[in-house]
């Protein structure tokens, strides 16, 4: 049975990253690419599927350096385009890519909307009714206070998961089981039930 797992701002051919980031804990900038290849395939089975929030590579690569990458990763690749992307090349390489997208998903009994973007957004489609937002770009330095919304971002789940891993459905309903339901704008209860 395939399964969901959540990630952003992976930063395939970055030279600078891990000096940057907490991965240096994990891994050398030398051997970086491939701790990143053996991390993604020891989570990430054949048939499961991978919401990539952006940043899948630095530098808006070409589409063959990103099927260099690609060829070798486990499970099918869903990506947000990050502002290190190139929708072009990474179509070319086989990517399915999106400025945004909202989908549903079957947690237990019940269905949960999420919004995918590369950036943290304030007001996204159907919060006031309970759907989360997942993004990435700040590799963890944005912590909201309030909402349901998370950065995936590997960074961030070394911060808050202790370990440099992909999001699960299970984790995301963890972290957002606590978290208000905030209104910012005229849609709420009332308004918009």
């Amino acid at each position: 049975m395939s399964k969901f797992l959540f990630t952003s701002d992976l930063h395939f051919y970055h030279r600078k990253i891990v000096e940057y980031t907490n991965r240096s804990v994990a891994t050398t900038q030398e051997d970086h690419d491939e701790w990143l290849i053996d991390l993604w395939n020891s989570q990430v089975n054949p048939a499961d599927i991978v919401y990539q929030l952006g940043d899948f590579c630095f530098n808006k690569r070409k589409a063959e350096d990103i099927q260099r990458i690609t060829s070798r990763l486990n499970g099918r690749i869903i990506s947000i385009l990050g502002n290190h992307c190139r929708r072009e090349a990474m179509e070319a390489a086989g990517m399915e890519c999106y400025e945004q997208k909202l989908k549903s998903f079957r947690i237990g009994e019940r269905k949960q909307q999420i919004m995918f973007n590369h950036f943290a957004m304030e007001i996204w489609e159907n919060k006031q009714h309970g759907a989360w937002h997942l993004f990435g770009h700040s590799h963890g330095s944005f912590q909201p206070a309030e909402g349901k919304r998370i950065d995936v971002g590997l960074d961030n789940a070394y911060k808050i998961l202790g370990e440099h891993k992909f999001f699960t459905l299970d984790d995301l309903e963890l972290y957002m089981e606590h978290r208000p339901l905030i209104h910012l704008d005229h849609h709420n209860e009332r308004t918009n039930p």
